[in-house]
């Protein structure tokens, strides 16, 4: 079985850092009387905040990253026709060498993408399998009518493929599921969790053999592949550019939310080896996003986007983005902050429930737990709880390119701090206010 190494450490070894800084953006920590004062306002939901009352934001790294300066000139220099402009030929191009898919449909965004690929696909009745995918992806299969069914293999938290499928159970369901399967959907990666191509491999054996559709939700592609460059058995003196091209070469279709692994503010697209297909999703595209050459993106949107593929598939940005990742980790650790192993791509999660082991699932500690980092120090990460499961994380989520070392080195600082002054702390939150969901809800202390 493969895993991680455990000889992650905070400290100090030599890492290419594939970057420099041309602009900046001043950031400021509030006092702690207007901190206070803006938690109050926000019902102690720190979802409720606004951005400009943070001091650090990690509540998402989608569509949160930093621009380079190629992608800003590119920006600069793009035309503002309407439709069949050279940054939408670019975009294909370069989606075409990297990912080499030659059929590429610009979308304002994944879910966008994902909407118009199911209504086309979709009825209902209609099933989709694979592993973990994202909650809106899910919500979107449901709203045309769709199920989808939950093929991720049960792991050790010690391996590095906890995102692959389980074959058996995928080849059980398309067995039982023969007329409904509309399509298999892998997702690289959701939550964190990579899949390895030797899986990635194995099913698009299967899908081919089944005579069904793979498709891959491509959100975090080049986390993954750095994740199969460095633990994957005979991957680790290839490029990640060849990693990608094998990745993408067993799949039919592509979904991809380009506010992650693109690097931009907005934007994404639907890619596909079918021309027949591609004319069939270009049909209602019109009206959901827009004609085919930009769907609902701007000409400078699409040239950022085109750049930032190439930019994210160099062996030294993704070297960087993942262990600046996995140090800050290291780092939380040394200082006795209870976090979910094994570190993530993305993300750090915090256990809310060992921060405050005093503190009932019922009174929300990750809540409480986001809300006093925030008084602490301006730091808003996004609380996450599933009562049923006794699931209470808060979510760091790091946006690419943004914040240096030193950033994390003062997050683990408020989080020592936190948790050595009210780790023993024993009452939480009340809810307040009754909302469809947690993220906009409000609190008192109980």
């Amino acid at each position: 079985m493969l895993k991680f190494q455990s000889d992650f450490s905070s400290k100090y070894k030599r890492m290419v850092v594939p970057f420099k800084a041309k602009l900046v953006e001043p950031i400021y920590l509030l006092p702690m009387d207007e901190r206070e004062a803006a938690l109050k306002e926000a019902g102690y939901n720190v979802v409720n905040l606004l951005s400009h009352q943070t001091y650090l934001d990690f509540l998402s790294d989608s569509g949160t990253g930093a621009l380079s300066s190629l992608q800003v000139a590119s920006m600069i220099t793009a035309s503002q026709a309407y439709f069949n402009t050279p940054s939408f030929f670019k975009l294909q191009r370069t989606v075409k060498d990297i990912l080499g898919f030659p059929y590429v449909i610009p979308v304002h965004q994944g879910r966008g993408g994902q909407h118009v690929f199911d209504y086309v696909l979709l009825q209902k009745g209609s099933i989709v399998a694979g592993n973990t995918p994202f909650v809106v992806v899910s919500i979107a299969i449901e709203m045309q009518g769709g199920k989808f069914v939950d093929c991720i293999a049960t792991h050790s938290v010690s391996n590095v493929f906890n995102g692959n499928i389980d074959l058996p159970k995928l080849e059980n369901v398309i067995n039982e599921n023969a007329s409904k399967l509309s399509y298999i959907m892998i997702t690289v990666q959701c939550s964190g969790k990579p899949i390895s191509m030797e899986n990635i491999r194995n099913v698009s054996s299967l899908a081919k053999k089944s005579k069904v559709m793979l498709c891959c939700d491509a959100a975090r592609f080049t986390e993954n592949a750095y994740y199969i460059k460095k633990y994957e058995e005979g991957y680790n003196q290839k490029k990640i550019t060849e990693i990608v091209s094998e990745m993408f070469s067993y799949f039919d279709a592509c979904l991809m939310s380009g506010k992650k692994d693109a690097i931009v503010p907005a934007g994404g697209f639907i890619a596909l080896k079918d021309e027949k297909l591609a004319d069939k999703i270009k049909v209602p595209l019109i009206a959901f996003e827009g004609y085919d050459t930009y769907g609902g993106m701007t000409s400078a949107g699409m040239d950022a986007m085109a750049q930032g593929l190439i930019e994210s598939t160099q062996d030294e940005y993704c070297a960087h983005r993942v262990e600046q990742i996995h140090r800050f980790a290291a780092l939380l650790q040394e200082n006795n902050i209870p976090i979910i192993e094994p570190p993530f791509s993305h993300f750090i999660k915090i256990d809310a429930h060992r921060f405050f082991p005093n503190v009932p699932i019922a009174e929300y500690p990750s809540y409480l737990l986001a809300a006093e980092l925030y008084m602490e120090g301006g730091i808003r990460c996004t609380p996450h709880r599933d009562e049923s499961k006794g699931i209470e994380i808060c979510l760091i989520s790091i946006p690419r390119r943004t914040y240096s070392f030193e950033h994390f080195e003062y997050v683990a600082d408020v989080c020592k701090t936190v948790f050595q002054r009210k780790g023993n702390i024993r009452n939480g939150f009340k809810l307040v206010s009754e909302k469809s969901d947690l993220f906009s809800c409000k609190f008192v202390y109980a």
